[in-house]
């Protein structure tokens, strides 16, 4: 086997000019990675953004179908007659017969806004929160808690000491009694 030689050219100048051709392929793939890099951020971030976009549609049609899982929950409810009764009973406050209804009394709500007044003269906000802190909260007031019979009734029960408007049978401020209160 013959052994070949290897010939090397140096350039008369020095070397210079092999230094300008590297440094010129440098700039030029710097130059070419500058270019695809570009060129590819923009759809890159149309893809991010429509995957984005999925996965927000996927979990919101996760949540409508959960949403129209419980809708049809409560319409297959809405066909038991003893759901409708129950719903009856504690919406509309209805009374079955042989039921013992309860009449609770709420205490006048003038009273403690009258106490309240009385700790805190002042009325700014600083001294009324400092008060919250500093002075012991009110004993709240026993309610009144009346049985009564209901063999017949089959409507709503009404308070007869309430005024005659629909809300007054759940109104706290609904007037009371002197028999069914019980004075400290």
């Amino acid at each position: 086997m013959a052994a070949a030689a290897v010939v090397v050219a140096v350039a008369p100048t020095g070397g210079r000019l092999a230094k300008s051709t590297v440094a010129r392929q440098i700039a030029i793939l710097g130059a070419v990675l500058c270019v695809v890099a570009l060129s590819l951020a923009y759809p890159l971030r149309n893809y991010l953004d429509q995957r984005a976009g999925l996965a927000a549609a996927v979990s919101e049609r996760r949540a409508l179908e959960q949403r129209v899982a419980e809708l049809q929950a409560g319409q297959a409810a809405l066909g038991d007659p003893n759901y409708i009764r129950e719903q009856a009973k504690r919406r509309l406050q209805y009374v079955t017969p042989g039921d013992t209804v309860y009449v609770v009394q709420a205490p006048v709500i003038a009273d403690a806004e009258a106490s309240a007044a009385a700790v805190n003269p002042s009325g700014s906000w600083y001294t009324t929160l400092w008060g919250t802190l500093t002075y012991p909260p009110l004993a709240p007031a026993t309610a009144a808690v009346t049985p009564e019979p209901a063999a017949e009734t089959t409507g709503p029960t009404v308070n007869p000491s309430a005024t005659t408007s629909p809300s007054a049978t759940t109104s706290p401020s609904a007037t009371t009694s002197p028999s069914a209160t019980t004075s400290p």
